[in-house]
């Protein structure tokens, strides 16, 4: 697809939490009140607590965003099916100086980390990253497996350490683990009109009758939804709806609203099309 780089001002008509992490097993997080973005300093002033801009934008939109730093190719690609199959985007690279440019320009929701990387180290792209207070969960993922190792990369900043082999049904369960620490419990159904949205477990139901949409269709209300009565560029959905080896357009994103309209039009909710901005949905 192509790379959409959005502007830091094309986020202030949201309003933006302090931290959002949206996964089939994470609840909605309450929005900011107030926000004051300084763009030379990448930081957004909530309710009188200064943010690093790329922690407070990070992740308010659907489903996780994954990036996978691991030098093993054939590796590489079983995480990303495995992860990509509970519907994440994943994006991949294999080279250390290439992670770490990618983290400090681009925003994820989740860094699985390898150690021996050709270019820059791991420890090293974490304490990078860990300086510049970029609030990224990181999974270690290592053959470096003794306890100096361990505690060497849990000091440098990892939230959680595994080490190779390993279980990918072990990985999937601690990458949702360190979601949940970020943001406490809430309310995890969201409903409008007739239409109701388990965050949990991302069911649709109307009027308690389930609702059959495909993956994209779910990110998408998703995105509304978190963003109820904001206006969603066609750009900003596709930013967080797909990674960089999908093939999609921003017209593909007509396509997927399409489709959730006719599916969701029993439940008296409205996907409004607002001329030359984008997508809402109202309370």
């Amino acid at each position: 697809m192509t790379h959409i780089a959005p502007s830091i001002f094309d986020f202030l008509p949201l309003r933006l939490p302090t931290v959002i992490v949206f996964d089939r097993s994470l609840p909605v997080v309450p929005f900011a009140s107030e926000q004051n973005l300084n763009e030379k300093s990448c930081q957004l002033a909530v309710d009188g607590q200064i943010f690093n801009f790329h922690n407070c934008f990070r992740c308010y939109l659907g489903r996780m965003r994954i990036l996978i730093v691991e030098d093993n190719l054939v590796l590489a690609d079983k995480i990303a099916a495995a992860l990509r199959q509970t519907d994440h985007a994943v994006d991949m690279v294999h080279d250390g100086e290439d992670a770490l440019n990618l983290v400090l320009q681009e925003t994820f929701d989740l860094l699985i980390l390898d150690l021996s990387l050709p270019g820059l180290d791991g420890i090293e792209i974490l304490k990078s990253v860990r300086a510049r207070q970029i609030d990224l969960p990181v999974m270690i993922l290592t053959a470096r497996g003794n306890l100096d190792e361990r505690v060497a990369g849990l000091d440098a900043g990892a939230d959680d350490y595994m080490v190779k082999p390993f279980e990918l049904s072990e990985l999937e369960a601690r990458a949702r683990a360190l979601l949940r620490r970020n943001i406490g419990r809430r309310n995890p159904c969201i409903t409008v009109g007739k239409l109701s949205f388990n965050s949990i477990d991302r069911s649709v139901t109307i009027g308690g009758q389930p609702v059959s949409l495909t993956p994209r269709e779910r990110g998408v209300l998703e995105i509304l939804l978190l963003n109820i009565s904001q206006v969603i560029s066609k750009e900003k959905i596709a930013l967080h709806l797909f990674g960089f080896d999908d093939e999609a357009s921003v017209k593909s994103i007509e396509l997927y609203i399409s489709r959730l309209r006719k599916k969701i039009a029993s439940g008296d909710v409205e996907v409004r099309t607002i001329r030359g901005l984008g997508y809402m949905i109202d309370e």
